[in-house]
C-alpha cells in the first residue's frame, strides 16, 4: 500500500472522528450520501447492515479501529465472537 502524505491522514482522521454526530443528526437520504463517502460496498440483509467494504483509502482506518476493537473485546475477554450494535437503522443504498 502507498504511504500517505501525514496532513491527509490528519483530515480524514478529523473526518471520520465526527461520523458518528453526523450520522446521529442525518436523514436517511444524507445517511445515504454519507455510507457512499466511507464503503465501496455496503450489505443489507432485512433492514440490518451485515458487512461494509471501505473505500480503499479509509481502508487502513477501518482496520486499525478493528485491530484495537479485538484486542480490547476479543483478545482480552477470550471471546471468538464479533457482534456489531448500529444504533440506528440503515435503508438500503441506492
Amino acid at each position: 500500500m502507498p504511504r500517505q502524505p501525514a496532513e491527509h491522514l490528519e483530515r480524514m482522521a478529523r473526518f471520520l472522528a465526527d461520523v458518528p454526530a453526523a450520522w446521529a443528526a442525518a436523514t436517511p437520504e444524507q445517511r445515504n450520501k454519507l455510507a457512499r463517502c466511507l464503503f465501496d460496498q455496503v450489505w443489507v440483509k432485512d433492514t440490518q447492515v451485515v458487512a461494509v467494504k471501505p473505500l480503499p483509502e479509509l481502508e487502513p482506518f477501518f482496520r486499525l479501529n478493528y485491530e484495537e476493537f479485538y484486542k480490547k473485546n476479543i483478545e482480552d475477554e477470550g471471546s471468538t465472537r464479533v457482534e456489531l450494535h448500529l444504533e440506528h437503522e440503515i435503508s438500503s443504498i441506492s
